[in-house]
């Protein structure tokens, strides 16, 4: 199928991984500061709800860094559509049957080194510095296996964005064992029940099991499936850019409209996957080329920005936000294009 005729192009896919990676990037910085807003990304905290109303009703100087603290986040959702999107097109689109085994093995062997280069980041910028956390303990090892996503506490010995992978994992194998030369019908079956696990079962204020849940596939199973049925059904232009402004607005006022009400706001990343397509087909063409470029070192970015903010996030904490948070973009930046060389680097030496 010709890239004209799909739905995303393979550079506006690529600037849809830029927004995502600068979302995820820019909140995991901001939402340790005081000032900031805080998310609801793992649970549901009224508290966070009320502050995004005052600022929505009083909006301050800092407004677009609250937004980014509060909303940031859905950075993941949109990584997870465009897995979802592009196992389809690789595997579904292809003459050739791949088997369970050799699948998992090979995106596994394909996270592991970024995961063990993120890991390695994290622990040079620790070096010798006071209070070091478990960061580096027997758990973060285990965590290479990708498994640590099942145990209870792990959310509390991540030093970083990791848990990520195992998420990724769990959505791989889900892609072979439900979706894979499949109908619908399983995945939808699937999307419902962990729909219904999270809203009929673990609707309280911070539910600690809701947090588990939203950290393993249950919690990103709804943006997987729709890639994973846009892939199938909808790969195609679908609109033009009046249309795509309407679907811009729309999407804006609904992941601010869901985010009040705890039901509402398990479908919030339906119209962040939106927001973000919606912004791609609207921005001009010299706004994707900078996304474009983010995007393609957007796994770097992504395992090199928890040690740009250890090592840059004092000068925030020390009253000088905004200061400290120029310096930290450009640090994840850079950082995140050396971390995308050296991931290329080893692809393919492995390809060899």
């Amino acid at each position: 199928m010709q890239q004209t005729s799909s739905l995303l192009t393979r550079h506006e896919c690529s600037a849809l991984r830029g927004i995502a990676i600068i979302g995820i990037f820019m909140h995991n910085y901001l939402h340790w500061l005081e000032p900031m807003i805080k998310e609801n990304e793992f649970r549901f905290n009224p508290e966070n709800v009320e502050f995004l109303r005052q600022i929505l009703l009083a909006p301050s100087s800092d407004f677009l860094l609250q937004m980014l603290s509060f909303f940031g986040h859905y950075g993941v959702p949109i990584f997870v559509f465009l897995s979802g999107y592009g196992l389809v097109k690789k595997y579904e689109q292809s003459p050739d049957n791949v088997r369970f085994v050799p699948f998992v093995w090979q995106h596994y062997t394909k996270l592991l080194p970024m995961m063990a280069i993120g890991y390695a980041a994290l622990f040079l910028a620790d070096w010798g510095m006071p209070g070091t956390t478990n960061r580096h303990s027997l758990w973060q090892i285990c965590g290479l296996s990708m498994l640590l996503n099942f145990s209870p506490w792990h959310y509390h010995l991540a030093g970083g964005p990791f848990w990520f992978f195992g998420l990724m994992m769990q959505l791989y194998v889900v892609f072979h064992l439900v979706v894979y030369r499949r109908s619908a019908k399983p995945l939808l079956l699937l999307v419902a029940v962990c729909w219904i696990v999270q809203a009929l079962f673990f609707s309280r204020t911070n539910c600690p099991y809701l947090a588990y849940l939203r950290n393993n596939f249950v919690g990103s199973i709804l943006p997987f499936a729709l890639g994973i049925l846009t892939a199938r059904h909808f790969d195609r232009p679908l609109l033009d850019k009046a249309r795509w402004l309407v679907a811009f607005v729309v999407a804006s006022g609904a992941m601010v409209g869901f985010s009040f009400g705890f039901q509402a706001w398990l479908w919030t990343p339906i119209f962040a996957v939106v927001w973000g397509i919606s912004l791609v087909k609207l921005l001009p063409q010299i706004a994707l080329r900078a996304l474009n470029f983010v995007g393609v070192i957007s796994a770097g970015i992504f395992i090199a920005h928890p040690a740009a903010r250890l090592l840059i996030i004092d000068i925030s904490f020390e009253g000088e936000i905004l200061l400290g948070f120029a310096i930290y973009v450009l640090a994840a930046l850079l950082l995140g294009w050396l971390a995308q060389w050296l991931i290329q680097r080893l692809a393919a030496r492995r390809s060899q």
